[in-house]
């Protein structure tokens, strides 16, 4: 018996791994403190080992718990506490998901129900016992306790009482009247409303519209990157032409990034006054990386046509650029949809004007027509759309040229010690890579990658100049496909909308395989979901083929447009 890092197993024929609760098996490690993770490997360099590197640690308690789960020859046994001693409800790791999508047939126990009746004394005993395991469906135990309680007077309605209390719901406002005034005859979202209704309609109905909040620790973050980055890029952009950025001398081009962070430490955060040496040295370390995103926006612009217009761009019912565009359902109710775009680009060839829009990422974000599918990630096309649609000056009858998504977290690249340079320039050409989605189109795939190279878009060419596999990539999409896309957006939306109108609140997550909409949900207690819940799967869209099929069968279904109609 010991701690998964610390135990040696050798041969044995059972393991019971226990605790394997959300943040505690694997455990999550806070890297705060005096010292970085970069600070400790320097130490160690020197021979100085305080302890092992933060940033491996995640790495580690995986491997803790693959080596605990593998070690038996015969059995394993996984478990996890329901909850603290003072009544703190606590939720399983995601691993446990992952064992039993991995394993289907791997049963799942609750002990606090199993061998219960040696704890049975008397009718309120029995009544805890059945209460702590009602939602075991399959105990025959359990079932035989309900049938017993409800034969006795004193607890046959707290019983019954029990069984609605925890009956699972499908979440509705009945009265018509009452969801209307809820929402109103004009609906205003943002793209994060929208993503959250279709994540799951009850965390929506929560959060958005009973403005219900769970209670948090109140903690002041120590350093906004993503703000930060957005500002630095922002101006320093407006600033300079944007291929200069690639040739610009490193010294002068170090000394504007560091002006800008003062300045914005100055301004926002209360200057370095009274700040600790890890948030003045984080805010620092930025530096580096925010010079490195600056070169290869650089080199980008110097093999493109395209060229910024707008900066934090506006999309507002009164937006003197960009309107929103309005939106009706089947009842007259309205809906616009608004925000701003960190980016807008245009390229004017041949009489046509071209418009993309970059959005810079501080995470992981990656293009996904399946999330466009079921409602998700569609911010930015709906700014794209909204562009060409409502767009005016320089952004007036614009051709949706695509969109983009530019990492600029400023972190570290990890390389080895073996690594030639070439090697480097390649793994930092790749991690700045942009993903998204772009018109097919030649002239402006071109004007985005002049020379054909590949590096800096999703989209690839053939030795014959052509583009690579367009057919089937589903980065890539004609002015036809373009067209269904923004068709199949604005139904979402006026679907959410009307859907709203008539009370449908129900709990109803999605589901995408590796998520669950309720892993981490603040509401999960109060809709009561079990585990044999319906769920919206995203599993129906796999392909390219797949998802304009599918909005192509719904199309005929509506009565919609016709395949034929283009975007532009």
């Amino acid at each position: 018996m010991g701690a998964a890092d610390r135990i040696r197993t050798g041969t044995v024929k059972a393991v019971f791994v226990v605790g394997v609760n959300d943040g505690e098996f694997p455990a999550v490690y806070d890297q705060s403190g005096i010292l970085t993770a970069e600070d400790r490997r320097e130490l160690s360099k020197c021979g100085i080992d305080i302890a092992e590197q933060w940033d491996n640690r995640p790495l580690f308690e995986r491997l803790f718990l693959y080596n605990a789960v593998t070690c038996s020859s015969e059995r394993v046994y996984i478990s996890y506490k329901k909850q603290e001693l003072e009544g703190k409800l606590l939720q399983p790791s995601a691993v446990i998901r992952q064992i039993t999508g991995i394993f289907p047939s791997v049963t799942v126990e609750n002990t606090a129900v199993k061998n219960a009746a040696e704890d049975i004394w008397n009718n309120a005993t029995a009544f805890e016992i059945y209460a702590a395991g009602r939602r075991d469906k399959s105990s025959q135990f359990i079932s035989s306790l309900r049938e017993y309680l409800l034969t006795e007077a004193e607890f046959a309605g707290r019983t019954r009482h029990l069984d609605g209390v925890f009956k699972p719901q499908n979440f509705k406002i009945a009265d018509k009247e009452t969801a209307q005034k809820l929402i109103g005859k004009k609906l205003r979202l943002a793209p994060s409303n929208v993503e959250r209704y279709f994540d799951c309609r009850f965390k929506y109905f929560c959060y958005d519209c009973l403005r219900l909040k769970k209670k948090r620790k109140a903690e002041m973050s120590p350093l906004e990157t993503g703000t930060l980055i957005h500002h630095v890029l922002e101006n320093m952009l407006a600033a300079h032409q944007p291929k200069e950025l690639a040739v610009i001398e490193f010294g002068e081009l170090k000394n504007q990034v560091e002006q800008l962070l003062s300045g914005y430490l100055e301004e926002n955060l209360g200057g370095s006054v009274e700040k600790t040496a890890r948030f003045v040295y984080l805010y620092e370390r930025l530096k580096d990386g925010i010079i490195r995103l600056l070169r290869r926006i650089g080199d980008e612009f110097e093999n493109s046509d395209f060229v910024p217009a707008a900066f934090e761009l506006a999309i507002k019912e009164n937006s003197p650029q960009v309107k929103s565009v309005k939106l009706y359902t089947k009842e007259g109710t309205e809906v616009v949809v608004e925000g701003y775009v960190d980016r807008v680009d245009v390229m004017e060839k041949d009489g046509k004007r071209y418009v993309r829009v970059v959005d810079y990422k501080s995470g992981g974000k990656k293009f996904n027509l399946a999330d466009v599918y079921y409602g998700l990630n569609m911010q930015m096309l709906i700014y794209l759309f909204s562009i060409q649609r409502q767009g005016s000056g320089v952004l007036a009858d614009a051709i949706p040229a695509g969109v983009l998504y530019l990492p600029a977290d400023g972190s570290v690249i990890s390389v080895e010690r073996k690594d030639s340079e070439e090697e480097i320039v390649e793994k930092s050409r790749k991690h700045y890579k942009m993903n998204g989605l772009l018109l097919n189109d030649m002239e402006a795939i071109t004007g985005m990658d002049r020379d054909h190279s590949g590096k800096f878009i999703p989209a690839s060419f053939s030795k014959n100049g052509t583009l690579y596999r367009a057919e089937v990539s589903p980065y890539l999409a004609t002015a036809e496909e373009m067209g269904k896309i923004c068709r199949h957006i604005d139904g979402l939306i006026t679907d959410m909308a009307q859907a709203l109108s008539d009370g449908e609140v129900c709990a109803l997550p999605m589901n995408s395989g590796s998520h669950l909409a309720c892993d981490f949900c603040d509401y999960s207690d109060i809709c009561r979901r079990t585990a044999d819940s319906p769920e919206r799967d995203m599993l129906a869209i796999k392909s390219k083929n797949d998802f304009y099929s599918a909005i192509d069968g719904e199309t005929q279904e509506k009565g919609g447009a016709e395949d034929g109609q283009k975007l532009d």
